[in-house]
């Protein structure tokens, strides 16, 4: 299947545009911040809603449905009553200041963080191991 895009977004004007708005975890939001930086650093200026639909119509330009659908993951594990309860506890308080905020976004940023942490200090590490060959 192909789809033909309608317009770019820089082609677009205002009556053209829909307005959409979604949360997004802190750390996924610092690494975009980080990210645009870093642009800014290398003379690529961007903002955010300029990253945002470049993104998009590069996933829209990529992307082949023509392909089968990747199949979607679960991830099934067993976790403690206590640490259950912790979550719940801190997914309570976020509510009152993000009103769709859920264990399951809590523990994908968990999750998210985790990768993070770890991917710095394999990388740390790795830069050890090649220093003392040298």
């Amino acid at each position: 299947m192909e789809i033909e895009l309608d317009e770019l977004p820089e082609t677009c004007t205002l009556h053209d545009e829909t307005s959409y708005q979604f949360s997004i975890s802190p750390a996924i939001y610092n690494k975009l911040e980080k990210h645009l930086s870093l642009l800014r650093a290398i003379g690529r200026t961007s903002s955010k809603r300029n990253f945002l639909l470049q993104a998009i119509q590069d996933k829209l330009e990529t992307e082949d449905l023509s392909v089968e659908i990747p199949k979607e993951r679960r991830i099934n594990f067993r976790i403690s009553r206590i640490m259950f309860e912790q979550i719940d506890t801190r997914v309570d308080i976020m509510k009152k200041y993000r009103h769709t905020y859920s264990k399951k976004q809590w523990i994908l940023e968990a999750l998210y963080e985790k990768l993070e942490k770890d991917e710095k200090e394999a990388k740390n590490r790795l830069k050890e191991l090649n220093g003392k060959k040298d």
